[in-house]
């Protein structure tokens, strides 16, 4: 397939390539510097994307005859999509996570936001939440709004807490304190902590992942991003080194779901 964008860019310096993998088609569209659009697409492959991903890109050269390092050679970039992550979470196939939150706010991910479709059914149920409550360990410490401390951060806490999650088999870590969007100086000495004592523990923190006012979007967002991980970080690791490999000099970006992009880094 084959359209034309009418515009008058003419600062294109080469190609680029978008990707999106479904469950059952692997989509690639790729925009030359023309303007001109082009598609293919190929079947996916569940226990690889990686591979439905390279089946779609050799079609695409095929299609504009050249081999597969001669098309990536002319991009300056490749876009990924999400859906890789968003299936994950839908099949519910991401990792084991702990949480350490402030202490008192252990249900956060329990309570939500209060919201309902019909807010007068109270018995509707809401999904389970990623981690459930036993996973959810408190830490003493304290930050206000405007970023002061009015609690020390509880080592102790950190140390006790993560000593209980991985004697539960976590496979990864979220942190998400009070207020750490004004102030992450207790989430960064926590993770300084948990690498010290399980350096091959992925974790993450709310005041990176999302550092956003809003307690329970803040924590589920980093959450949501330790439960892909397991998924998500090997495969677009294998895929950024085969596409390196296969002869691309660009970078490769991953759509985020604000519509904005962000790289590998």
């Amino acid at each position: 397939m084959q359209y034309k964008i009418m515009n008058n860019r003419t600062d294109r310096a080469g190609w680029r390539i978008a990707i999106d993998v479904g469950g059952t088609f692997t989509d690639v569209v790729l925009v030359t510097s023309d303007g001109a659009v082009h598609a293919s697409k190929s079947p996916s492959h569940p226990t690889d994307p990686a591979e439905g991903i390279m089946n779609a890109l050799q079609a695409m050269a095929a299609g504009q005859h050249l081999s597969l390092g001669e098309l990536l050679g002319r991009c300056d970039s490749v876009i990924h999509g999400s859906t890789v992550a968003t299936n994950t979470v839908l099949e519910g196939k991401g990792a084991s996570v702990g949480l350490l939150c402030t202490r008192g706010f252990r249900d956060t991910l329990t309570i939500r936001r209060g919201i309902r479709v019909n807010p007068w059914e109270h018995r509707a149920p809401h999904p389970e939440p990623m981690v459930p409550r036993y996973r959810r360990r408190p830490v003493a410490g304290r930050i206000d709004a405007g970023g002061l401390e009015i609690e020390p951060l509880g080592m102790r806490d950190v140390e006790a807490g993560l000593a209980f999650l991985l004697e539960t088999g976590i496979e990864a870590l979220a942190i998400s304190f009070l207020h750490a969007y004004a102030n992450n100086a207790h989430e960064v000495a926590a993770r300084a902590l948990v690498s010290a004592l399980a350096p091959d523990l992925p974790v993450f923190i709310s005041s990176e992942i999302a550092p956003l006012i809003g307690e329970y979007v803040r924590t589920s967002s980093t959450v949501t991003a330790a439960y892909v991980s397991k998924r998500v970080v090997p495969y677009l690791t294998s895929l950024s080194r085969s596409l390196a490999g296969a002869g691309l000099h660009g970078r490769l970006h991953v759509m985020q779901s604000n519509g904005g992009l962000i790289t590998l880094d």
